[in-house]
């Protein structure tokens, strides 16, 4: 077995490079600085961005197979809009066994969904769907927070900004994650082609009766991702993209009314963690046939949760 994981990074962009190199949040940062993985190849339409990378990897504007045959994994970080066609040339045009891992939303509608589905058991590659948080400690402490409360679940709501496609998208997936249940779309109050674009509220259903309301921001005035979960006995929220995660009691005051207590954070967010390092050590570990996480984001793990968002 080779030492390094041969990669092609596809689009940089905010999510791809940042504003340069150092930017620990982008996908170039994490494969560049993690001794596993070679990026051999990079792909963009923006030739000025070659000047921002080393002489030592390929850049390219458009996919050229040529210089990827010996490519192990592929990473997907372009536009939303133009993920479904760089899968299916990949998936077209490269050798069986590769892996793939994209930025949600892996495509714009259920048919491509389906398309992609068949073709990567044709082509036996397994594609992974980059939902950050599944890698993030902070949620996965929540998961098990949240287990030993969701007996007594009483209602949640959940804030969010951009299109349904860009983050809403995040919003469902979060969801049944931590609640471990699947939950489905029971109300909207847009039409699909304004949800692409607007983003919408909506009400989220579980089997087992839960209620999460979705609502849409406008980002033209601020960007917002908040929880806010009430249980019998707690108040559980998460503000400003989980920087702040507290808790709240309920107590009776003098007049038997149930009001909450003080906050008490539940994580300590002097610990620096970077979900997306610890998604490419997953991936490292499902190279070397290792105990992973990453079919938690398999294309086929989450069809009930894609296919419900593309309703």
């Amino acid at each position: 077995m080779k030492n390094t994981i041969n990669t092609c990074l596809i689009g940089l962009g905010r999510i791809g490079l940042g504003k340069n190199i150092n930017y620990q949040n982008s996908h170039y940062f994490n494969i560049k600085n993690n001794k596993n993985f070679e990026l051999i190849s990079v792909i963009d339409k923006n030739k000025n961005l070659k000047k921002k990378i080393p002489n030592s990897i390929i850049f390219d504007e458009k996919l050229n197979f040529k210089n990827l045959n010996n490519v192990d994994l592929f990473v997907i970080a372009s536009p939303n809009d133009t993920h479904y066609y760089y899968l299916k040339k990949i998936l077209s045009n490269c050798k069986q066994n590769k892996i793939i891992f994209c930025e949600k939303p892996i495509c714009n509608t259920s048919s491509e969904y389906r398309d992609i589905l068949n073709l990567s058991k044709i082509n036996n590659t397994s594609i992974y769907v980059n939902h950050t948080r599944r890698f993030d400690k902070k949620f996965i402490f929540l998961k098990k927070f949240i287990k030993k409360q969701k007996k007594n679940f009483q209602y949640g709501r959940v804030y969010y900004y951009k299109s349904w496609l860009h983050n809403g998208v995040h919003v469902l997936d979060l969801i049944n994650f931590l609640f471990d249940e699947t939950f489905k779309v029971v109300k909207k109050k847009i039409s699909f082609k304004e949800f692409k674009k607007l983003g919408y509220n909506y009400v989220l259903k579980s089997k087992k009766n839960k209620i999460v309301d979705a609502i849409c921001v406008n980002d033209n005035y601020f960007q917002l991702f908040e929880l806010d979960f009430l249980f019998d006995k707690y108040r559980l929220t998460l503000e400003n993209f989980a920087d702040n995660i507290y808790y709240q009691k309920i107590y009776k005051n003098d007049f038997s009314e149930k009001i909450l207590k003080e906050k008490i954070k539940l994580f300590d967010n002097s610990i620096n963690h970077n979900p997306l390092k610890e998604a490419y050590e997953q991936i490292n570990k499902k190279f070397k046939n290792k105990k992973n996480s990453m079919e938690n984001v398999n294309i086929n793990k989450i069809k009930k949760i894609m296919l419900e968002a593309f309703k």
